[in-house]
């Protein structure tokens, strides 16, 4: 689904903050075994609030890693 937007709000004391990912953006893995990497959102998961990554730099050129919206960083 080209083109869908998807927002993350998370509260931090009085802070709200917010991260608009779209389908072909460029992210950083902030948590996990791909700590670090990066990455392209290939798809959004709008119920699941979930996003599939193509990860730069496996071997595996169709491999899709899915992360929660908390795990992931654009760059």
């Amino acid at each position: 689904m080209m083109g869908i937007l998807t927002r993350l709000f998370r509260s931090r004391g009085n802070n709200s903050t917010s991260q608009v990912f779209n389908v072909e953006d460029n992210i950083k893995v902030k948590t996990g075994a791909f700590k670090d990497f990066t990455g392209i959102i290939k798809e959004i998961d709008l119920k699941k609030k979930k996003l599939h990554v193509a990860i730069t730099g496996l071997p595996v050129s169709e491999a899709l890693v899915e992360f929660d919206y908390s795990q992931v960083e654009k760059v």
